[in-house]
């Protein structure tokens, strides 16, 4: 009896051993959690989830899958190692430096420094503003674009787009020729990459200057993109 005991647990214990290592979590994976470490709470100051040294709120990060994009911008399934079971946590994330980045679960946006109070807006619409906040503002966009990390709604008499993931608004964008310009600055498009560089106290670069404030956004003046914009998602 005691040896049938013993093989039988043997049995189950080769079973789950087999489980949880059928997981692949490679070198890749573990610096992209790495990336990610962190308190990330919600707009609300809720913290939502903890991430440290491979764990994300007390539960093992067995694997990354369906990973889309790179370590700073992506989706994919985060699997998680739970007493109840192994479970995957699917969300979308924007980690790009120590303080700032969003994750995107279940339709909210999670952030590691809350987007509030903001330094910059363009009629009163900033980073972390919502789509509600949008509408009433500027109204039915002329054209929206969804995606798996969120949506774009584009502005076609204002030269204009206004970015949200997790229906918070994650980056604005006024095209050259906008009429609309920063409140806090009054800069536009139209008043030049040198006048924005003095502004910001941005350092120069060859077709784009960048700035991060303090609150978390990225202010970003690309010359060959013609662009300008406030962002959490910087890609020049």
């Amino acid at each position: 009896m005691l040896k049938k005991c013993l093989v039988g647990c043997l049995a189950v214990s080769s079973l789950l051993f087999t489980v949880v290592n059928a997981y692949d979590y490679n070198e890749y994976d573990q610096k992209l959690v790495n990336r990610m470490s962190g308190e990330w709470k919600n707009l609300d100051g809720q913290v939502v989830f903890n991430i440290q040294n491979g764990y994300i709120n007390g539960a093992q990060v067995l694997d990354v899958t369906g990973l889309a994009g790179s370590q700073s911008f992506g989706v994919g399934n985060f699997i998680i190692h739970e007493a109840a079971g192994n479970r995957p946590l699917h969300m979308s994330f924007a980690s790009t430096g120590k303080n700032i980045g969003r994750i995107v679960y279940n339709g909210q946006a999670l952030f590691k420094q809350i987007p509030v109070p903001y330094s910059e807006s363009v009629s009163g619409i900033h980073v972390g503003s919502t789509k509600d906040e949008v509408l009433r503002t500027f109204g039915r966009p002329t054209k929206r674009m969804g995606d798996t990390y969120g949506e774009s709604l584009e502005y076609a008499h204002y030269k204009m787009r206004i970015r949200l993931d997790g229906g918070t608004v994650t980056s604005v964008t006024m095209l050259k020729g906008s009429p609309l310009q920063f409140d806090t600055s009054g800069l536009s498009y139209a008043d030049g990459k040198e006048k924005f560089m003095g502004v910001y106290d941005m350092r120069n670069n060859i077709g784009f200057v960048i700035k991060q404030l303090p609150t978390g956004e990225d202010i970003l003046y690309s010359v060959d993109g013609g662009y300008v914009e406030i962002t959490l998602n910087p890609t020049p």
